[in-house]
C-alpha cells in the first residue's frame, strides 16, 4: 500500500496510522469483525420504533455492505415517518451505483420512508477537483449526479463543497454546473431539488484557503457576485440560489478578510510546499498538469521553506 511504501506525510505525522494504533483508533478492515456494527444491529429493533431522522455518513457508505443491508430492510419494513439521508462521493463502481438506485427508487416511490436526501461532495471543478481528490473523474461524477436526479425525482441532492486552497480558481465553473442542474431539475412544491453547501476548510491549515493572500480574493468576490446575480433569477417561484446558500459562501470571504499575516500562516505555506511534493511522488502526478494556476504559488511557498533551512 501507499502507507507501507511511504509512511505518513511529513506534514501530517500526528495523523499517521502508527499513531492511531497507539491511541486505539486504528480503523477496522473490511474483513475484520467490527463490534460497533454488531451492537448497532442489536440495538436496531429498539431504535427503529422511535427513529425519525437517520443519516449514513462515511467513509463511503455505498462501498459498505451494511448500507445495502439497511436499504433491503426498508424495502421489506416501511418506516413512513423516517427522513433518510446518505453521504456519498459517487465515485463508486457503476454496478454498485445501479444497485443503489435499484434499491432506493422503490423505497421512495412506495413511500416506505418520509423523504430522502443524497449528500455528495466535490470541492471545485474539473482537473483541479481531480488533483485534490485522487481517482476522481469529474465528468463521470457529474453524470452520476444527473442520473440520480433523473431516476429519483422525489429526492433532494445537496452538494457539500468544502472550500479549500484548490477551490478558489475554478469554483465559478462548478457553480455554473450546479446552476444548470438547478434549472433542469426544477423545484417541487417550491422546495429546491439541488442545493449548495460551502463550509470552509480550516484544518489542515496548509490545504486551507487561509494560506492565500488578498491577491486571490478577486476570484471569491467574482463567485459571490455570480451567486447573487443567479439569485435574482427565479424558476417556479424560487431563486436559483437562495439566501442561505449565498450567506454560507459570503462568510468565506468575510473570514479571509479578517485574517492577519502571522508566522503560523507562513509556516502553513511551507507545509503546503512539502505536502505537494510528497503528494506528487506518491500519486505519480504533477501539479502543473492539473492546476497550473497554483505553480507560481507553490514556488513562493518553496522560497519560504528554503529560508528556514
Amino acid at each position: 500500500s501507499e502507507y507501507t511504501a511511504f509512511g505518513a506525510y511529513s506534514s501530517m505525522q500526528e495523523l499517521g496510522l502508527d499513531e492511531l494504533k497507539q491511541q486505539g483508533l486504528f480503523p477496522y478492515s473490511k474483513d475484520e469483525f467490527n463490534p460497533y456494527v454488531g451492537a448497532f444491529w442489536e440495538w436496531w429493533p429498539t431504535l427503529s420504533k422511535e427513529l425519525k431522522v437517520f443519516r449514513i455518513t462515511g467513509g463511503e457508505p455505498l462501498l459498505n455492505s451494511n448500507t445495502f443491508k439497511f436499504l433491503e430492510y426498508l424495502k421489506s419494513n416501511p418506516m413512513p415517518d423516517l427522513s433518510l439521508a446518505i453521504n456519498t462521493n459517487l465515485g463508486i463502481p457503476q454496478a454498485t451505483f445501479i444497485k443503489f438506485l435499484g434499491l432506493i427508487k422503490p423505497i421512495i416511490q412506495n413511500k416506505h420512508i418520509k423523504d430522502f436526501q443524497l449528500y455528495t461532495s466535490v470541492d471545485t471543478h474539473g482537473k483541479h477537483a481531480e488533483f485534490l481528490r485522487f481517482g476522481l473523474n469529474y465528468n463521470e461524477f457529474m453524470q452520476n449526479v444527473r442520473t440520480f436526479l433523473q431516476e429519483i425525482p422525489e429526492a433532494q441532492l445537496i452538494f457539500m463543497c468544502t472550500y479549500n486552497v484548490f477551490s478558489v480558481v475554478n469554483m465559478k465553473k462548478l457553480l455554473f454546473d450546479i446552476s444548470l442542474l438547478k434549472r433542469e431539475f426544477k423545484n417541487q412544491k417550491r422546495q429546491p431539488r439541488v442545493l449548495l453547501d460551502t463550509p470552509y476548510l480550516k484544518d489542515p491549515a496548509f490545504l486551507s484557503c487561509y494560506i492565500l493572500n488578498e491577491d486571490w480574493w478577486h476570484y471569491i468576490r467574482d463567485d459571490l457576485n455570480y451567486l447573487k446575480n443567479e439569485a435574482k433569477i427565479h424558476e417556479d417561484g424560487a431563486p436559483i440560489y437562495n439566501e442561505y446558500e449565498i450567506k454560507k459562501f459570503e462568510r468565506i470571504l468575510n473570514w479571509l478578510e479578517s485574517l492577519e499575516e502571522n508566522e503560523h500562516r507562513r509556516n502553513s505555506r511551507r507545509k503546503f510546499y512539502t505536502f505537494i511534493n510528497e503528494y506528487e511522488t506518491r500519486k505519480k502526478i504533477k501539479l502543473k498538469d492539473y492546476a497550473p494556476e497554483y505553480v507560481a504559488f507553490h514556488d513562493y511557498c518553496k522560497r519560504l521553506f528554503l529560508d528556514t533551512q
